[in-house]
């Protein structure tokens, strides 16, 4: 995970979601991407800090594989502004690296074991329906098999799989491309 890739997902999402204080404090005006190409992780972080600080939010890092100091600094001001909630998923404690060292405390730290396969296949029907995969003229029976057998419970990786496969790049006809669907979603947990 680099910083400035959470920085800038982290302002992606919360302009998504309608932070006010952030939207106010951006001013991003018509061309976001333009505004984001623009942006140093210093302006970013100041920002972030000040809207967060200002109008708190409950925030999840799923994924999260060696996160380095400057996160860990970043988000250890975060975790302690009053109002706010940080959780952190990850495959285990070591792969928090330097961000294990806000959650230190062992009586915060919940282990899940992998879904059942029938709770992975209630998850996989409420990410496509959630991602419009069976609006779609796909064939989702075969897709669905793919992802979950690929996912092997993994619930951040069913649902990233139905979220990735909702983009045209992985559709052709009637069939959704599985290997660089299955590649591209086990990239971003490797990040």
């Amino acid at each position: 995970m680099l910083p400035n890739d959470l920085l800038i997902g982290l302002t992606r999402a919360l302009l998504a979601s309608g932070h006010r204080t952030l939207r106010r404090l951006a001013a991003t005006g018509s061309d976001a991407e333009k505004w984001f190409s623009h942006q140093t992780s210093v302006h970013l972080k100041g920002i972030l800090w000040t809207a967060l600080e200002t109008e708190p939010r409950t925030l999840i890092l799923d994924g999260v594989n060696g996160a380095s100091h400057p996160i860990y600094r970043f988000l250890q001001r975060v975790y302690f502004a009053r109002g706010m909630a940080i959780f952190a998923v990850s495959r285990d404690v070591a792969a928090l690296d330097a961000l294990g060292r806000l959650f230190w405390d062992p009586r915060k730290i919940l282990q899940f074991r992998p879904l059942t396969e029938p709770d992975a296949g209630q998850l996989f029907d409420v990410a496509a329906d959630r991602f419009g995969l069976r609006k779609r003229e796909v064939d989702l029976e075969e897709f669905r098999e793919k992802v979950l057998e690929a996912a092997a419970g993994n619930p951040g990786q069913i649902v990233e799989m139905c979220r990735l496969a909702a983009q045209p790049q992985y559709v052709t006809g009637r069939y959704i491309k599985c290997a660089p669907l299955r590649i591209d979603a086990l990239m971003r947990f490797m990040r």
